[in-house]
C-alpha cells in the first residue's frame, strides 16, 4: 500500500471515529468542564475582591510597623512633644498614605491622642470617643493574646462603617526596649476603599454594609454559582466571623456557548481540522520538534547564562545532530570567552583584588539587601599615606610593587565570604563588611594596620620610614530614601581625619543618629 493510501486511510478513520466522538465529548465532558472552569474563574473573582481587603489592611499595617517601632515615637512617650504630632501626622500625610485615623494609647488602655481625616471630602474630623475607646481596647485584647508579637491587623464590623485596624507596640527603632504604650491606625472600609480596589484591582463589584434589618446572608462557599444576570451575590465577614459587607460581582458575559453546534458543521470542522492536525503531527514529529528543541535548548542556555551547559541531540546521525554539535562548539568557545571577560570585569589589573566596578556592583546590592532587613553595613577605606612623594623617588614600578603588597595586605585581613575588599582608585582600597558593628570594623581595621606595617616596605619620605595606610571607618544601618554615597562619603571624611590626626592610624565618623 502507498504511503498516501495509507495517509487517505489514517485519516478517514479518524475523522469517523472524531464525529461520533466529538458529540459524545461536547455533552459529557465539553460543556460541563467548561462551566467547571468558569466557576473556578468566578471564585477567583470572589478572592480578588478579599485580596483587595487585604491589600487594604496591609497598607495600614505597613504604616504602623514604620512609625511605632522608632525612637521619635518612643520619646513622644516619655515627653508628649506636641512638635512630634505635628511634623508626622499631616492632612496630606494621611491622605497620602489613606489612613482615616491615628491613635497612641498607653499600657493601661488609656488613649493618649488620636486624629482623624476623612478622606471622601480631604479634612481632618474630630474622632468619635466611642470608637477610639473601642479601637483601645480591642488593640489591647489582641496584643495580650498574643505576648510574642509586637504587631497585629484585624477586620471588625462597626455600626458606623467595617474597618481594618493595625496595632503595633511603641518600641525603638532597632526593637528593642520597654513598650510604654501601641500605636493604631484605622482605614474604615468606605466608598473610598471600593473605588480604590476597582480601580487597582480591575473590578467590577458593588459592595453594601450589612446591617442589623438585611436578612442572615449566605457565606461564602464553593457552591455558589453565577445567576443569569451573571452576577455572583456573597458576603464578606470580619475578623471574628460576623457579616460586614454584601457583596455583587458582576462578571459579565459567559465565555462560551454551551449549545451544540449543528451536525454538518461539527462534521465538515472536525474533518478538516483532525486531518490537519494529523499531517501538523507528523511534520512537528519529524521536523518541527527536533529544531524547536535545539531552539530551547539554546534559549535555556542563554538565559541561564551558563555557557557549559550543552545541546542534547549531538548523538544523532542526521543534519539536526550536525546542527547541535555545531552549537555545542560554538558554546565551548563562547564559555571560555565568558569566563575571560567575566574575571577581567570584576578583577583590577595590578593587584588581583576586586576593581571598582565590582566594588560598587556589591556595594550597591549590600545597600538594597540590608536595607530591607534593618541590619548594620561597615565600610572601610584605605589610603596609602605619602604614596606620591614614594612613585615620586622609588619610580613607578616600585610603586606598583607597593601596591600589590598593601594590596595583598588588605585582602589577607577578610576572612568573611560576605566580605570584600578591593582597589578603588590609585592607591585607595576599599573593604565592605555587611552586618558588621563599629567594634567589629574597628577590629579588622587593626588587623590591616597591622598587617601593612609587617610588611616594613622601606619608604624614606614618610615620618614612620616605612609605607603605611590611614583608614577612614563608617557604620550605619542603610536609612531611607539615601544612597550608599552617604556611607562613603561618611568614611571619606574620616580618612581625611586620620590623615589630619597623624595618619598610620583610623578614623570614625559617626552615623548613629542617621541610622
Amino acid at each position: 500500500m502507498q504511503l498516501i493510501h495509507k495517509a487517505i486511510w489514517i485519516v478517514c478513520t479518524v475523522t469517523a471515529i472524531s464525529v461520533a466522538a466529538s458529540f459524545a465529548g461536547q455533552y459529557f465532558f465539553v460543556i460541563p468542564a467548561l462551566k467547571k472552569i468558569e466557576a473556578i474563574a468566578d471564585h477567583k473573582n470572589i478572592e480578588r475582591v478579599q485580596l483587595g481587603i487585604e491589600l487594604i489592611q496591609r497598607q495600614v499595617g505597613v504604616m504602623a510597623i514604620d512609625i511605632a517601632p522608632w525612637d521619635d515615637t518612643m520619646e513622644y512617650f516619655s515627653n508628649r512633644d506636641p512638635d512630634y504630632l505635628k511634623r508626622n501626622f499631616t492632612i496630606p500625610g494621611l491622605l497620602n498614605q489613606r489612613v482615616n485615623l491615628i491613635i497612641f494609647a498607653d499600657n493601661n488602655g488609656q488613649a493618649l491622642w488620636s486624629k482623624q481625616v476623612d478622606l471622601n471630602v480631604e479634612e481632618s474630623v474630630v474622632p468619635d470617643p466611642q470608637l477610639v475607646e473601642l479601637l483601645v481596647t480591642r488593640a489591647g485584647e489582641l496584643l495580650a493574646n498574643s505576648p510574642g508579637e509586637i504587631s497585629s491587623k484585624a477586620l471588625y464590623a462597626h455600626a458606623q462603617s467595617p474597618l481594618a485596624f493595625s496595632a503595633h507596640r511603641v518600641l525603638n527603632s532597632d526593637r528593642t526596649g520597654v513598650s510604654p504604650g501601641i500605636m493604631i491606625v484605622v482605614r474604615f472600609i468606605d466608598s473610598t476603599v471600593f473605588e480604590e480596589m476597582a480601580t487597582m484591582l480591575n473590578l467590577d463589584f458593588t459592595a453594601t454594609v450589612v446591617t442589623a434589618s438585611d436578612a442572615e446572608p449566605p457565606s461564602i462557599t464553593r457552591n455558589l454559582r453565577r445567576n443569569d444576570q451573571q452576577e455572583i451575590h456573597w458576603v464578606m465577614g470580619d475578623s471574628q466571623g460576623f457579616p460586614i459587607l454584601n457583596i455583587v460581582s458582576r462578571l459579565g458575559a459567559r465565555g462560551f456557548d454551551d449549545r451544540l453546534f449543528s451536525t454538518p458543521l461539527i462534521l465538515s470542522t472536525a474533518a478538516v481540522i483532525v486531518f490537519w492536525l494529523i499531517v501538523f503531527y507528523l511534520l512537528r514529529q519529524f521536523l518541527i520538534s527536533p529544531i524547536v528543541r535545539v531552539a530551547v535548548n539554546l534559549v535555556a542556555i542563554r538565559e541561564s547564562g551558563d555557557y557549559s551547559l550543552r545541546m542534547i541531540d549531538d548523538q544523532r546521525g542526521d543534519e539536526i545532530g550536525m546542527l547541535s554539535n555545531e552549537c555545542n562548539a560554538l558554546l565551548q568557545h563562547v564559555q571560555k570567552q565568558s569566563e575571560t571577560l567575566t574575571s577581567l570585569s570584576k578583577t583590577d589589573g595590578l593587584t588581583q583584588m576586586a576593581n571598582r566596578r565590582h566594588f560598587d556592583q556589591v556595594f550597591d546590592d549590600n545597600w538594597a539587601l540590608l536595607l530591607r532587613g534593618g541590619e548594620s553595613l561597615g565600610l572601610m577605606i584605605c589610603d596609602i599615606d605619602f604614596f606620591k612623594p614614594y612613585n615620586d623617588n622609588y619610580g613607578h614600578p616600585a610603586g606598583d610593587a607597593a601596591l600589590k603588597k598593601v594590596g595583598q595586605a588588605i585582602a589577607s585581613c577578610v576572612r568573611r565570604d560576605s566580605d570584600l575588599a578591593a582597589r578603588v582608585g590609585g592607591e585607595e582600597f576599599a573593604m565592605l563588611l555587611p552586618v558588621s558593628d563599629l567594634e567589629g570594623c574597628k577590629l579588622v581595621a587593626n588587623r590591616v594596620l597591622e598587617a601593612v606595617q609587617a610588611l616594613e616596605v622601606p619608604h624614606g619620605h614618610s615620618p614612620s620610614g616605612i609605607v603605611s595606610v590611614s583608614i577612614g571607618i563608617a557604620v550605619i544601618v542603610p536609612p531611607r530614601n539615601s544612597t550608599p554615597s552617604y556611607l562613603y562619603d561618611a568614611a571619606d571624611r574620616a580618612l581625611y581625619l586620620a590623615k589630619e590626626n597623624g595618619r598610620a592610624r583610623f578614623e570614625v565618623t559617626d552615623l548613629s543618629s542617621a541610622s
